[in-house]
Parts: structure tokens; C-alpha cells; sequence
């Protein structure tokens, strides 16, 4: 997981560590278990939500573990290179 330390947030630290991420991943399919209050802030990266029918099975047993604890988590996704042409090997 990502995230910034609470006296150093609102700088754009978040942003610069998504955006060396996002090259790093490069044109591969990518999931993330967001907070749900940070839909936008990954949205901006190219990641969309993701029904919990369509994720991977040990994805989803992971964002249910976290629903249970109370945790307000989402699943997006972030196509890959494969993803956008069409292939059949989607999410």
C-alpha cells in the first residue's frame, strides 16, 4: 500500500509517488485497494472501479478481510497495454 505520513500530506508527495508508480507499471494491467475517499485521487492516475465479481478471487477475499474490519476500501483497476486491445486475458 501507498501512503503519507499525516504531517506531511497536502504537498503533492502522494501525486509524485503515483506518478513514478504509474511509470513504473508502465502499459501492465494494475489493480489498488483504495480508500474509498481517495476514488478521485487514483482515478486522475487512470484507475477505475472494479465490481467485486470481476476481481481476481484472492483480491477479493482480501477488500472482504478489510470490509469486515470496517475499513471504507474500494477495488480499481488500471488496464493494461493487453486490456485496452481487446485481448480475452482481461482482469
Amino acid at each position: 500500500g501507498m501512503g503519507v505520513d499525516s504531517g506531511f500530506r497536502r504537498r503533492g508527495i502522494g501525486t509524485r509517488l503515483l506518478d513514478l508508480l504509474i511509470a513504473e507499471i508502465g502499459t501492465r494491467r494494475c489493480y489498488c485497494i483504495p480508500y474509498a475517499h481517495l476514488r478521485e485521487f487514483y482515478g486522475r492516475a487512470g484507475f477505475a472501479d472494479l465490481d467485486l465479481d470481476s476481481a481476481p478471487h484472492f483480491l477479493r477475499d482480501r477488500i472482504l478481510e478489510y470490509r469486515n474490519a470496517g475499513n471504507d476500501i474500494i477495488l480499481m483497476y488500471r488496464p493494461g497495454r493487453a486490456d485496452m486491445a481487446g485481448s480475452p486475458a482481461g482482469p
